[in-house]
């Protein structure tokens, strides 16, 4: 019988070969060719894992299923002179980002500016949604410069100049450098705190400041609350302040940070001067935060717990309060110095940096470090500080 290889290698031209013979010939290619094609089929759509010998594994057509293709005789035994460690395994997906393309300022859309999907905004923004619709805003972090969270996504308001949760926008409710002390009994609402001074100052009459920048609106219910004032701020939160004894700013004027809305009082359901302070999300009041920390876990009685405040603060330097009458300010960190002031009580004193000078000694303790003030210019001794602490934490060395 005649092989089909046998006429594949001959280099007798097929013209010259008998009829009978071409036919033969053209039918044996033929069959070859169909057996060649039904062979590679089946490789190539068998399941991973099944072996050849004895599998009755019909082919399948799932893409999911393809097994990657063996070398070609011809390519096993090159001797490459191509490390094979730099050959890429094909058999592997690669995952590899490609390098951003760098923004082009002059395309790309401006902060608040409406935008789309496929638009790319300007200075790490992201196209989202603030109370303006769907514009470029800034995700958390991000700088931002409106006083009502407009270029802020989602409910991040501008806090800081940044974009940040709204609890971060709270300070306390009472003047900077006061220490109150706070708790909160089984009987408040919602998750209120109560705040009475500890640090020798009168609560009663004591200036209660806006804890952020917001509308104020004024109320009074006599049975409960009292006189207050509710601040409503951006993004649905909002501040309550109960029991004042007066207001300090008209029905819904637009108030800042730090500025004074009402005195400290007792009236309504009270048993002494204190301010009852809330703070709100959406109409549900939340655990309080001050400067974005949070007081819990809340103290059931006074005297557990201080707070410091940092609101209204304009001085430069940290704000600390002394203790204590008539404590010198000296021209430098020694008694020997020439005094250059007198604080006569506790006084709000704005602390710009420490050095370590003469010992000062007071009630059985000494100290050598000093405190540099801004007003007025000289050294105190650290131990007129009302702070535990000899040198006090967060104040650079001078």
């Amino acid at each position: 019988m005649l092989h089909a290889g046998s006429i594949l290698r001959s280099r007798t031209p097929l013209l010259f070969v008998p009829s009978v013979l071409r036919l033969i010939a053209m039918a044996s290619l033929a069959a070859l060719a169909a057996a060649c094609s039904s062979e590679d089929d089946t490789t190539w759509n068998a399941k991973p894992g099944q072996n050849d010998a004895g599998a009755d594994a019909q082919p399948d057509s799932s893409p999911g299923d393809v097994t990657a293709s063996e070398p070609s005789e011809g390519d096993a035994g090159n001797d490459s002179a191509t490390d094979d460690s730099s050959i890429p395994d094909t058999s592997v997906p690669d995952t590899t980002e490609p390098d951003a393309e760098p923004i082009d300022t002059a395309t790309c859309v401006q902060s608040m500016q409406a935008c789309s999907g496929a638009d790319t905004c300007c200075d790490g923004r992201t196209c989202g949604t603030t109370t303006l619709g769907q514009v470029c805003c800034g995700n958390e972090g991000i700088a931002c410069a409106t006083s009502d969270g407009a270029d802020c996504c989602g409910d991040l308001l501008c806090v800081d100049k940044r974009c940040q949760k709204g609890e971060a926008m709270f300070k306390a409710p009472y003047s900077c450098g006061q220490s109150w002390t706070y708790d909160h009994h089984s009987a408040e609402v919602r998750e209120a705190l109560d705040f009475i001074r500890d640090d020798g100052g009168q609560t009663n009459g004591a200036p209660v400041l806006a804890s952020a920048e917001g509308v104020a609106t004024q109320h009074s219910q006599p049975s409960g609350a009292g006189n207050y004032i509710v601040v409503t701020h951006s993004g649905g939160w909002q501040t309550y302040y109960f029991h004042l004894s007066s207001f300090s700013v008209a029905d819904g004027t637009h108030v800042m940070q730090g500025q004074t809305i009402g005195l400290t009082g007792t009236t309504g359901a009270s048993s002494g001067p204190h301010i009852h302070y809330e703070q709100l999300l959406n109409g549900v009041g939340q655990k309080i935060k001050i400067n974005g920390v949070s007081l819990e876990p809340y103290p059931s009685y006074y005297n557990e717990k201080s707070l410091v405040s940092d609101n209204g603060c304009s001085g430069e330097g940290k704000p600390y309060m002394t203790w204590g009458s008539n404590r010198p300010v000296h021209a430098e960190a020694n008694l020997s110095s020439p005094v250059v002031g007198t604080l006569p009580g506790p006084t709000l004193v704005y602390v710009v940096c420490q050095t370590q000078g003469e010992s000062v000694t007071a009630e059985g303790y000494t100290n050598d470090w000093w405190s540099k003030l801004s007003d007025p210019a000289g050294y105190v001794s650290n131990i007129y500080i009302d702070d535990p602490a000899s040198k006090l934490p967060g104040v650079p060395d001078c």
